[in-house]
């Protein structure tokens, strides 16, 4: 993450910087975010850039899904749920 995230921001990008994936938040004070809608929207955003990047940097992308994975397992959700278990919109 990057530098003086607290973890009470939303996800709005997935940078590429020197080899390392960085998660930019954006803080919201209004609605600080559970551990679980946290992890579920930076595993969407990190499946988002995994696809982006396929063609141009397959390491990366690939580096970007397993993180991605990662933080679905631990929830017990898969890629294809997780938008849905954010429930946004509902």
């Amino acid at each position: 993450m990057s530098p003086g995230y607290d973890g009470g921001g939303v996800v709005t990008a997935v940078v590429a910087r020197g080899g390392y994936l960085y998660v930019e938040p954006r803080p919201t004070p209004a609605m600080p975010l559970d551990d679980r809608r946290e992890d579920l929207l930076v595993a969407v955003a990190l499946t988002e850039f995994s696809v982006h990047y396929e063609q141009a940097d397959p390491d990366l992308s690939s580096e970007a899904w397993q993180l991605a994975d990662d933080r679905l397992v631990d929830h017990d959700v898969g890629p294809a749920e997780a938008v849905g278990a954010l429930e946004i919109g509902q």
